[in-house]
């Protein structure tokens, strides 16, 4: 563009001097007041000059300013989008291992270790929800299967009906005297209820609300059967499974 000023400027120049060698001029006297008249003419053409490339480079520069902030946008976008695929890979990776390792636990333990498997797989939806996860039915179906199998012997291996209808477990000097409910509390409820936050706060949860409310009403049902000593039927396990 600097290239093609001065050659507008050279081609001006020239036809300038084209049109003096044409144009008949007499002879003249040079005195102090003409010499002064040239000068400064020539000075503000100079100046003129001077400015206009001046507000040219003004112009270039803001063109070149323009052009690097959109690069810096694309490359700041770029990196966002690399650190969000990066973050949406961790979350795949922690929600595969906790999976895997609550059905691994389940599959050693059996329904015994119910209450733990709903609680491991209840922490994964905290992860499943910051993936691009769609289907969440087998996640649901896990979670009321093993409410369906929650019982007393999942938090103890023994345990006492008081007269005042608690229920204190004997499993042990440790655990001597414990209220079931306390223990339930403490061991199962605190993480289960603190997960429950954190999905419900979550921008994605409408995609999986109706189950979920469901599932937690599933699950707080059962804990107060437990409390209250009732076993299920197989048609009532077999309802909270299909619910």
């Amino acid at each position: 563009m600097k290239k093609h000023l001065w050659n507008i400027l050279s081609v001006a120049i020239a036809i300038i001097a084209l049109c003096f060698s044409l144009w008949k001029v007499t002879p003249f006297e040079v005195n102090s007041d003409v010499f002064i008249g040239t000068i400064a003419t020539f000075i503000g053409v100079s100046v003129t000059l001077l400015i206009g490339y001046q507000i040219y480079n003004a112009v270039e520069l803001k063109k070149d300013i323009k052009k690097q902030k959109k690069i810096s946008e694309k490359t700041k976008q770029r990196y966002l989008d690399v650190s969000e695929k990066i973050k949406m890979q961790e979350f795949v990776m922690q929600e595969g291992f906790d999976i895997i390792s609550t059905l691994v636990s389940y599959q050693e333990n059996g329904h015994t270790s119910s209450a733990s498997a709903f609680k491991g797989i209840n922490h994964v939806l905290v992860s499943s929800l910051n993936t691009d996860r769609e289907d969440y039915e087998w996640l649901f179906r896990l979670l009321k299967k093993y409410i369906s199998d929650i019982n007393w012997q999942n938090f103890c291996g023994s345990m006492n009906k008081m007269k005042d209808s608690s229920i204190v477990v004997a499993d042990g000097s440790e655990n001597q005297r414990r209220k079931l409910s306390e223990l339930i509390d403490t061991e199962y409820n605190t993480q289960i209820y603190e997960d429950e936050k954190v999905i419900r706060a979550h921008k994605n949860f409408r995609i999986i609300k109706m189950e979920y409310d469901k599932v937690m009403r599933l699950y707080r049902q059962r804990i107060k059967e437990i409390l209250e000593s009732k076993e299920l039927k197989p048609e009532e396990k077999f309802a909270i499974i299909n619910s």
